[in-house]
């Protein structure tokens, strides 16, 4: 803070004067002049006149340049418009001064980065490892976590694995109050895990046998449903299992549910992914149901059960626009394209906007066409022209359509435009 409130003193005006070796101590105003005494019977004691302003001092580390943390806050003015090796100047004179402290680690964490975007990332490493013996608790977790992604970078897995390891609580027991740094370092650690020819396989089967001795530990078998749901050998049913033992555990958990609903669809046991679909709709009926309903439909219609899947669809998805267009795009993939086009017209006429009016007349069109209706198709491309002509944009793309459309009928030669 000392620092920071060194750099303001200095002012963006003085700083600049500073490097060029011009600037003075800035200067009060003048004191205000003396005011006279009002007239009384008995004539008023004398004002005191007030001192002298006195001159603001300016450090002397600081009219040097040699405050280090003035130096600090002058690389990170430099890095912002790109001035690395000035910034990297002013932060190796800094660390000559600062022995130890905030504004060591300070420096050294801005060093990293520079050193970072050159790819020395040797050096890079050495300033961290210098800052994580100078940090405690979570600050510490997290430039341990900032240096594994070096120790990655730089090839050296050994290294970011074991620091990465004992972050995640993988050689000790795994404290739930510590959950968050565990979860970022679990991430990195699989991570490198993948960078590595074999080395998923044996961590996975490692956590296999740490999670027979411990079954009931639902963080272990939270992994272990992620390796197994990574990699060339991605097993997705032994993760379906695993994650069923972890859905027991957190019954009414919605993003376990979704993702074991996942899983299952993966592996197509659509029955399971539709029976959780229907828990959570039941669970979220003004969230996760939103997602879930046009899922549970089509999970109907891969299963081979169209007709109850349209039946669902139909009467789950509202009568407003986004669920009218949520149910035309269900059609359109189930194939039921005549219930698709009428509701389309429907949109049309309730469209507000012009162009967005015209484009849903034309897809109407489209799927007419599609059907061989090609009496149909005509008759709305033809609305389009009449009713919007001033839209040239529109007006090309229906005069294209009409064009296909006669061509496909071999009756190019009958058009007129």
């Amino acid at each position: 803070m000392k620092l920071f409130q060194s750099a303001m003193v200095a002012g963006a005006v003085l700083t600049g004067a500073l490097i060029a070796g011009e600037a003075e101590a800035p200067k009060r105003a003048p004191a205000a002049p003396k005011v006279a005494a009002p007239k009384a019977e008995t004539p008023a004691p004398k004002a005191e006149q007030p001192a002298p302003a006195a001159k603001d001092e300016v450090p002397a580390d600081v009219r040097n340049m040699t405050h280090p943390g003035l130096l600090i806050d002058l690389a990170q003015v430099y890095m912002r418009y790109a001035y690395f090796e000035r910034a990297e100047e002013y932060l190796r004179k800094a660390l000559a001064v600062l022995k130890e402290g905030e504004e060591r680690n300070r420096a050294n964490v801005t060093l990293s980065t520079i050193l970072q975007s050159r790819k020395d990332f040797a050096g890079a490493a050495a300033c961290y490892e210098e800052v994580i013996k100078g940090s405690v608790g979570g600050q510490r977790d997290q430039n341990q976590l900032s240096l594994s992604d070096i120790y990655v970078q730089q090839g050296e897995f050994a290294k970011a694995e074991q620091m990465l390891s004992e972050l995640a609580g993988m050689t000790g027991a795994v404290k739930p109050e510590e959950q968050w740094i565990q979860s970022s370092a679990w991430q990195r650690l699989t991570t490198v895990w993948q960078k590595q020819e074999g080395k998923l396989e044996k961590a996975t089967a490692e956590l296999e046998a740490k999670q027979a001795e411990d079954p009931k530990n639902m963080v272990l078998t939270e992994r272990l449903v992620a390796l197994y749901s990574m990699g060339p050998k991605r097993d997705a049913a032994k993760a379906a299992g695993g994650l069923e033992k972890v859905r027991a555990s957190r019954p009414k958990d919605i993003s376990v549910l979704l993702r074991l609903a996942a899983l299952h669809t993966e592996t197509r046991a659509y029955d399971k992914a539709i029976a959780i679909h229907q828990e959570l709709i039941a669970l979220d009926p003004n969230g996760v149901a939103k997602s879930s309903i046009p899922q549970l439909a089509n999970l109907m219609l891969q299963s081979g059960k169209k007709a109850e899947a349209a039946a669902f669809m139909k009467q789950n998805s509202g009568t407003d626009e986004s669920g009218m267009m949520a149910l035309e795009g269900f059609y359109e993939q189930a194939g039921m394209f005549a219930e698709a086009e009428e509701l389309l017209v429907k949109l049309a006429e309730l469209a507000p906007e012009k162009a967005k009016k015209a484009d849903t007349i034309l897809r109407a069109a489209e799927m007419a066409r599609n059907r061989k209706e090609y009496a149909k198709s005509e008759e709305r491309i033809r609305v389009v022209i009449t009713e919007f002509g001033e839209d040239k944009a529109l007006m090309g793309r229906a005069k294209q359509m009409l064009v296909r459309l006669y061509e496909e009928q071999g009756r190019i030669s009958e058009l007129k435009l």
